[in-house]
């Protein structure tokens, strides 16, 4: 089947699951006029694409983690790479990315206070060969985060 992935249906099912991911492919269908298996080879087709993956995502407050913490890496001696997919392997690191300038990397992690936050640096961060500073800041307030983009790897 050959379609432009992007195309107006596409988008309005696009739309559709970032306005509520859990909606039935039936569901919109009725919505957008088409048959129920119009939708569901749609959403496959811009999955096996990589353009979408229907997905749930966790609140961290609710999680029992409300502490973000944005942590500035930098790197020497080993490829910044190597720290950061050893990072993004730790269940309180939730994004890792490696910038094109300074720092080396951009870690957010959630945490449950301060103090689990201190442990966090004690058990990994500083345990982590090649990391040779940080500076970690903590956000008071998350104005947005918005749940809708995100890189979607294929592993």
């Amino acid at each position: 089947m050959t379609m432009d992935l992007l195309d107006d249906l596409n988008r309005a099912i696009i739309a559709a699951l970032q306005e509520n991911p859990s909606r039935t492919n039936k569901d919109i269908g009725k919505k957008l006029r088409v048959s129920e298996p119009t939708v569901a080879t749609r959403i496959r087709a811009l999955e096996d694409a990589k353009v979408l993956r229907v997905m749930m995502q966790s609140d961290m407050r609710a999680m029992g983690r409300p502490l973000l913490a944005l942590v500035d890496i930098n790197v020497e001696g080993r490829p910044p790479e190597d720290v950061a997919t050893e990072l993004a392997a730790l269940d309180a690191c939730t994004s890792v990315s490696i910038p094109m300038s300074n720092p080396d990397i951009f870690c957010n992690v959630n945490a449950v206070d301060g103090e689990d936050l201190q442990r966090f640096v004690d058990d990994h961060l500083s345990k982590i060969e090649g990391i040779v500073s940080y500076e970690i800041s903590t956000a008071l307030e998350v104005v947005k985060l918005d749940p809708r983009f995100g890189k979607l790897r294929g592993e």
